[in-house]
């Protein structure tokens, strides 16, 4: 009975023991679980992983594609440059050095009116004053030698319709108003004149000067030199005339509704390589078939029988021929004179009007 016992009580201490020995067990698995879930929930460290956000337009205008863009128009590469400034301001619309670039592309593939506009348009957005005194900065490069060049030329037609518009973006402009308003005195606009003139005092110098030229214009003046009879030549309605433009003959129509000289494309490429011959600029011009745009250019002199005119405004319309022409002679040529057609003759007689200058 007591060997029963002595067996029991050890079976007894050996169960004890084994569920000890479990019980440790399972606490240490236990514990490894926790520290594997613990390792499992902590961040993965964002090593060399870009950001799934947008980049800020700060962080794009120090980046490679915009220098990639600058270095395209440098090479005048426009067709590649246009490509990836519209894909970089899709992404960043609102990027101002991406639409700096896209006013320096606008300026070298566009007529310079609308590089204006375009910089008038970022000037309604909220800017900083340095790029605000930027785009101004590019609108003086681009409107101030325009306005001197189509003077030097007197090219008053194209004037006016280069400054109408910059004018209507910016009516307070002293020298809009001012450039605008003697290219409507020249052609003899008393209205338009009185029109632009109105915000300026009555004794203003430049209103009073530009005024005087109104007057010039708009009165028969005395004629300086002798009347010069040069023959033409009938085609239906319109009058032929042969001229020397830089000493190569043209022949020109007679048409007084057109405001400017202008030759067609073929007869400028005679004068292509022509040193004396300089390019002003491309222009959108009011005609009387609608608004174009065409290159003018600078000529050194046209002579009409014994009479020259030196540094003439000439446009180059986008067409092979005029008729049986070269081009038109306009009424910038003809204002220069006191001039009448004889139809019974055919001749056209012009004097040199002697106060019309300044």
């Amino acid at each position: 009975m007591n060997r029963i016992a002595i067996w029991l009580a050890l079976l007894l201490l050996f169960s004890v023991a084994m569920n000890l020995w479990l019980y440790q067990q399972w606490q240490q698995d236990r514990h490894i679980e926790s520290q594997t879930a613990t390792n499992d929930n902590a961040p993965t460290p964002q090593v060399a992983v870009p950001a799934s956000q947008p980049a800020s337009p700060a962080t794009v205008v120090a980046s490679d594609p915009l220098q990639r863009i600058t270095d395209l128009l440098t090479a005048r590469r426009y067709a590649e440059a246009r490509d990836a400034l519209q894909l970089h301001l899709q992404r960043f619309p609102d990027d101002i050095e991406g639409l700096l670039l896209e006013g320096r592309l606008t300026e070298q593939t566009q007529p310079v009116i609308d590089a204006i506009a375009f910089y008038y348009q970022l000037l309604e957005r909220s800017l900083s004053t340095q790029h605000q005194a930027e785009i101004h900065r590019r609108i003086a490069a681009l409107t101030e030698p325009s306005i001197g060049n189509l003077k030097s030329i007197k090219a008053w037609a194209i004037l006016a319709d280069f400054v109408e518009p910059l004018w209507q973006f910016a009516p307070d402009n002293r020298d809009y108003m001012l450039a605008l308003g003697e290219a409507y005195a020249r052609q003899a606009m008393p209205t338009l004149v009185d029109f632009v003139l109105a915000s300026l005092p009555p004794d203003d110098p430049d209103s009073l000067r530009i005024r005087h030229i109104l007057a010039a214009s708009s009165t028969p003046a005395p004629t300086a030199t002798a009347s010069t009879a040069i023959p033409l030549r009938r085609q239906g309605d319109h009058y032929l005339v042969n001229a020397m433009l830089n000493q190569s003959q043209v022949t020109l129509m007679l048409d007084t509704g057109a405001s400017t000289t202008a030759i067609s494309r073929e007869t400028f490429a005679r004068w292509q390589d022509d040193a004396d011959v300089r390019y002003v600029g491309e222009y959108r011009l009011n005609t009387a078939g609608g608004q174009i745009t065409a290159p003018v250019y600078r000529f050194l002199a046209l002579s009409l029988g014994d009479e020259t005119l030196s540094d003439l405004a000439v446009v180059v319309l986008p067409v092979e021929r005029i008729g049986n022409s070269d081009g038109l002679l306009g009424m910038d040529v003809l204002r220069e004179f006191v001039f009448s057609i004889d139809q019974s003759s055919a001749t056209l007689s012009l004097s040199r009007r002697a106060s019309f200058t300044n």
